[in-house]
Order: structure tokens, then sequence, then C-alpha cells
């Protein structure tokens, strides 16, 4: 009987012990088990908190590109301003729609880069602030209020020479009207890039416009008629005069939309 209970002792205590150990090794899987949720859960916090600072910044950029949108709507193309002492705002518009015409591009704006009797009448200072500029609007105003101008869509330079530009033309102010080559000579449009005078423009050598003595405005109008259509004393002020006096001009650099 004593041995019965021995034994029976004896494996109720190996159970306990065995009970024990598995006490135990569930207390080390639970608490592995808390660290690792406490892991996930900090992880979670985290991925939130991205998720979070995404969704803000994705509602910015939404802002943003709604703000954009209703700027682009409010835009009138039409409504492009220049600061001129020669040309005024309504006189713009059919300026605005020839370059725009022959270029294919819609102006985006208009900043004035030169103006004669600010910088310096000398040809020098146009070079200064012109040389390398392309897409500019030349505005000239002579002592017998005529206003008129020229476009160039290639840059200005002080290599002297003659560069050709098939999308410029010339325009009366005053008269509103267009001047472009005539399709038919055989002697394509140049701008003149002579350090040693103004910005003039020609057809082969012979000047519709340009601004030749050292310090004094001058411009001519020579064969106007045979290089140019419409009116042949666009630029005189008195019938056939070829020279006039000016008394201002202004370069104007014009930025496009992409």
């Amino acid at each position: 009987m004593e041995r019965k209970l021995n034994e029976d002792k004896f494996n109720l205590t190996n159970r306990l012990n065995k009970l024990v150990l598995l006490s135990k090794k569930i207390e080390i899987i639970e608490k592995q088990f808390q660290e690792e949720n406490k892991k996930l859960k900090e992880e979670n916090i985290k991925i939130n908190e991205k998720i979070t600072e995404m969704e803000k910044t994705i509602n910015e950029l939404k802002n943003k590109i709604n703000t954009s949108k209703k700027d682009i709507d409010i835009i009138d193309l039409d409504e492009v301003k220049i600061d001129s002492s020669i040309m005024i705002d309504d006189e713009l518009k059919f300026i605005k729609s020839a370059i725009e015409k022959r270029m294919n591009l819609k102006i985006k704006d208009i900043k004035r880069i030169y103006q004669a009797t600010i910088d310096g009448k000398e040809p020098l200072n146009f070079h200064k602030k012109c040389d390398g500029k392309r897409n500019t609007l030349i505005l000239y105003k002579s002592e017998g209020n005529r206003r008129f101008g020229g476009y160039a869509s290639e840059p200005w330079e002080s290599k002297n020479y003659f560069k050709i530009d098939d999308n410029c033309f010339l325009f009366s102010l005053d008269r509103k009207m267009i001047f472009p080559p005539k399709k038919f000579t055989k002697y394509k449009m140049q701008i003149d890039c002579n350090s040693k005078l103004g910005p003039g423009f020609l057809r082969k050598d012979k000047y519709c416009i340009g601004i030749f003595e050292k310090g004094l405005l001058k411009t001519e109008e020579s064969r106007h008629k045979k290089l140019f259509k419409g009116d042949k004393h666009m630029l005189s002020e008195c019938g056939l005069r070829h020279y006039i006096n000016l008394n201002e001009y202004e370069v104007f650099k014009i930025n496009f939309f992409d």
C-alpha cells in the first residue's frame, strides 16, 4: 500500500513539475506575445501617422491644384499689359494678335528691358541691355509724334552683320496698321546686328527702320513701298521725308506660354 502511495506521489510531483515548466513556457510566450503586440501597435501608430501625414500632403497638393485651376480659369489671355511711354494697352491688342498669329503661341507677358531716354541713347547701351534677347518688340516715337515699331523673333547681337528673321514685321501705332514683308520679293527680311547701330530692320542692304548716328536717334523709311505691304509713308512726318528724328524708343522682351 505504501509503495502504491509513493508511486502516486512521484507521479503527481512529476506532473506538477511539468505543469510548472509549462506554466513558465506560457508566461514566456505570453511575454513575447505582449512585446510583439506592443511593437506591432507602435508600428501601426507610425504607419497611421505616416498615412495621416501623406493624406495631409495629398490634400494640400489637391488644394494647390484647385487654386491653380481657379487662377487659370480667371486668367484672360488677352489682358496682357505693357509698361510703355509710347504704346497704350488698347494699341497692344492688334500687335499682340499679329505676333501670336505669326508665332502660333500665346503671349504670357511683356517686360521692358531698354528705354533710350533712361538707359542711354547710344547703340552700346542698347546692345548691353538687349543682346542675346529673342522675341523682342521695339517701339519708336518721333519728334512729330509718329509712333511705330517692329517685332523680331531672332536675338540681337553685336557681330556687325544682318540676321535673317522670317517672323519679323513692322507696324504703325498711330495708324493701327501691320506691314508684313512682301512675299514676292527675293530678299528675306533681316534685323541689323551692328554694334555701332541701334535696332534696325532691312531687306538686303535697304533699311526700312534704322538708328544711325551715335548718340542721336534717327530712322529711315528708304524704299519702304518696295519691301512692305501697306502705306509707303508709315514713318514719314510730312510727305516723302526719308529721315525723321526720334525722341524715344523702347525694347520689350515677350514671353510666351509653353
